[in-house]
């Protein structure tokens, strides 16, 4: 996995690939807080329920395998956009 771009302050593009949930190539992913305890799938640190995080874009029509994944906000440096 890997930052591509940081599209504004509350939005990334993300290259993900994982022989589990399959390969996203330019994802989008939010910011917002988390819902429950899990760990950073960029840098394994754990995320307790109400930080700030980024997670996949979710669609009416299509949910991504990868869609309770989470990455800090801390995690991201700070590029300008």
């Amino acid at each position: 996995m890997s930052v591509l771009e940081r599209l504004s302050s509350k939005s990334l593009s993300v290259s993900w690939s994982d022989p589990c949930t399959g390969r996203y190539a330019d994802q989008i992913w939010r910011f917002g807080l988390a819902q429950v305890d899990s760990f950073c799938a960029l840098t394994g640190r754990p995320i307790r329920r109400g930080d700030p995080v980024f997670r996949p874009r979710l669609s009416s029509t299509r949910l991504p395998a990868n869609h309770n994944r989470m990455i800090l906000a801390s995690a991201i440096p700070d590029i300008p956009v």
